[in-house]
């Protein structure tokens, strides 16, 4: 109720997500695992995503979404994480 509703404003009308906050451990993945597989299940949840017709669960942090909301989110969160791969040039 405090900072939702402004975090989920810049995240719909700026586009960024910032940089440096903390992460839960419990979101993490655990290092190894099969790289093939986790593709795969990320096509299959995307395939759900963009199949699902009805309402989705309120965020804990900004509330309810419409699907279209909830696309902007995803995309810019994974942008976020994203942006860290540009390789360096020497």
């Amino acid at each position: 109720n405090t900072i939702g509703p402004r975090q989920r404003r810049k995240m719909l009308e700026g586009g960024g997500m910032p940089t440096g906050a903390p992460t839960l451990k419990e979101s993490v993945a655990k290092s190894g695992g099969d790289p093939v597989a986790a593709v795969a299940t990320l096509r299959a949840m995307v395939e759900r995503f963009e199949a699902h017709a009805g309402p989705f669960h309120p965020s804990p942090l900004l509330g309810p979404l419409t699907k279209d909301e909830l696309e902007r989110v995803h995309a810019v969160h994974g942008a976020h994480h994203l942006r860290f791969l540009i390789p360096k040039t020497n």
